[in-house]
């Protein structure tokens, strides 16, 4: 937890079976902290309803180890939201 730190939290996309139980403890950790709130945790049920939450978002977050082109974090920022990205991968040419 972030001591004196208030925010909610979006957690999107599928959760292949290889990184499940790290999402799982995630989301109890994420829990267990009583100044976070979950908004949603997990994949949505359309395109439609992915972009409405991401059109919420203040930051997008990228961990990614594999991306070429940087399109995800591409689309979050079209929809408003600040990246936070590592300098690695695609990311320094695009941010």
């Amino acid at each position: 937890c972030i001591p004196n730190l208030k925010f909610s939290l979006s957690v999107l996309g599928q959760q292949v079976e290889a990184v499940r139980n790290e999402f799982e403890l995630a989301e109890q950790k994420v829990k267990d902290c009583p100044n976070i709130s979950i908004l949603n945790w997990g994949g949505v049920e359309s395109r439609t309803e992915f972009l409405k939450i991401l059109r919420t978002a203040d930051v997008a977050v990228s961990t990614a180890r594999h991306e070429f082109y940087g399109l995800s974090m591409l689309e979050a920022c079209t929809c408003g939201a600040f990246p936070l990205v590592p300098k690695r991968l695609s990311y320094p040419e695009l941010f």
